[in-house]
């Protein structure tokens, strides 16, 4: 009988316990960003950058009244639009972007993604060079290296 009424209020007092707790899903990004800011530091220059896709933000009310947030999230890739490749390319990689301007180089992609040896954010440019003949037939050697004349 002791084990029954043991039970029953383990039972009860477990019970109780959930109903005082609160479980909320977050979606709006203003407020993920806010809750990443404040409670996970270390992951907000990540979300800045675009380089991590939140799964699920739940905050729970806890019993005694205080909050706890859990975050389940995975890094990706964050690809630039063509509209933007070209202010990332001039800022960031002038050379490429000279390339791009002269016609050297085509199908430019840029994307940011994070290093998992160092967790660094960096910045990958992938292109093909143009093999249009016209850069074949200028050449010259000059002091500095190959120059192509148009």
């Amino acid at each position: 009988m002791k084990k029954i009424v043991l039970l029953a209020a383990l039972f009860c007092t477990l019970f109780c316990v959930q109903a005082f707790a609160e479980k909320r899903n977050i979606t709006d990004s203003e407020e993920i960003a806010k809750v990443i800011g404040e409670y996970y530091p270390n992951l907000d220059a990540y979300y800045a950058a675009g380089v991590i896709d939140v799964d699920s933000l739940y905050e729970e009310t806890l019993s005694d009244g205080s909050t706890k947030y859990d975050i389940k999230y995975k890094f990706k890739k964050n690809y630039y639009g063509q509209d933007e490749i070209d202010g990332v390319l001039r800022n960031e990689f002038p050379d490429v972007y000279a390339m791009k301007a002269h016609g050297v180089i085509k199908d430019v992609s840029v994307y940011r993604f994070v290093e998992k040896n160092t967790g660094k954010v960096l910045t990958n440019v992938a292109y093909n060079r143009n093999t249009d003949r016209r850069f074949e037939i200028g050449r010259f050697r000059h002091r500095n290296g190959w120059m192509a004349i148009r």
